[in-house]
């Protein structure tokens, strides 16, 4: 079961959890993927083609996962099958009215 806190001003806190996976449901939303390791942290930067963004980082165990968004939904799974306290997110375009979120 995935918990996790939402502050008043948006940002969820997922610390107890250990990031498995970040997806996309369409492929075809995508413009740009860019992903890169730097000082041990893997970061994915994900546009979309309504001018959203998902950038996202993690430690390479998984931990520490921290996510910013821009004009995105996204949905928070359970992996815990995979790996003890585990969740995925899955990102998709999000309609005209969604608001930036800052997920750490």
């Amino acid at each position: 079961m995935v918990n996790f806190t939402m502050s008043k001003d948006g940002n969820i806190d997922l610390s107890k959890h250990t990031i498995t996976g970040v997806g996309v449901k369409n492929i075809s939303e995508v413009n740009q993927h860019l992903i890169e390791v730097v000082d041990g942290r893997v970061n994915h930067k994900i546009s979309f083609n309504n001018g959203g963004h998902l950038h996202t980082s993690w430690d390479a165990d998984g931990s520490n996962f921290t996510m910013q968004t821009k004009k995105i939904s996204f949905t928070i799974n359970d992996d815990s099958a995979s790996v003890p306290n585990g969740v995925s997110v899955m990102a998709y375009e999000a309609p005209e009215q969604a608001k930036p979120s800052t997920l750490q």
